[in-house]
């Protein structure tokens, strides 16, 4: 059991990144699109729809959804939802030519499609609640998940400013550099060898 005096050590997931990096030539969908990944409320498809809807039809995206939650039954214009499951290299190539990951989440406790789409060069929206923010980085732009109106907004700057777009892929690529799989292993590695060498351990009868 944890003590008061039990130290706590955040220690953050990794991305595949021979997977997910950047990739020009990945095409999946002809015209631009923003993508989105909503498998459970949580994820707030519906209040991404209803900031889709808002969008000025001048030159407007298309989004693409991967979901297995919500039923079929979506009439919006321009909406594409895929229901099958996606192999990591399949996903990949949705990330790498996207206008912008939507991923304005409710509650998540890291967040791992936000670094998959950095990885890969794509601009992120994310939430600025629970653990996206943090996992975000400053490399993202924050918007409250509850707020179509600021998730609109966010959708709309990144239509229309170019340089935006641009300096987002750069810091993200970055940031995304930060999470790696034998970063994180180290780190469980360092946990293990202090419990081990602290720890008295009884003897064995």
């Amino acid at each position: 059991m944890l003590g008061d005096d039990t130290p706590v050590l955040a220690i953050y997931h990794g991305v595949d990144h021979d997977i997910f990096h950047p990739d020009v030539d990945a095409k999946v969908h002809e015209e631009p699109y923003f993508f989105h990944i909503s498998h459970q409320p949580v994820k707030n498809f519906h209040r991404v729809l209803a900031a889709y809807e808002r969008l000025s039809q001048v030159n407007k995206p298309s989004l693409i959804v991967i979901t297995r939650g919500f039923p079929d039954n979506n009439k919006t214009k321009g909406v594409k939802l895929i229901r099958e499951p996606l192999k990591h290299r399949e996903l990949a190539k949705y990330y790498q030519n996207a206008i912008g990951f939507l991923f304005p989440s409710l509650r998540e406790t890291f967040g791992m499609p936000i670094i998959e789409a950095m990885a890969c060069g794509c601009p992120v929206i994310t939430s600025n609640i629970t653990a996206c923010s943090e996992v975000a980085g400053g490399s993202a732009i924050l918007v409250n998940p509850r707020s179509v109106d600021e998730i609109t907004n966010a959708m709309k700057s990144l239509v229309e400013d170019h340089e935006l777009r641009r300096d987002l892929h750069r810091r993200g690529l970055e940031w995304a550099k930060n999470f790696t799989w034998r970063k994180s292993a180290l780190k469980h590695l360092e946990v293990f060898q202090k419990v081990a060498c602290t720890y008295d351990f009884p003897e064995r009868e």
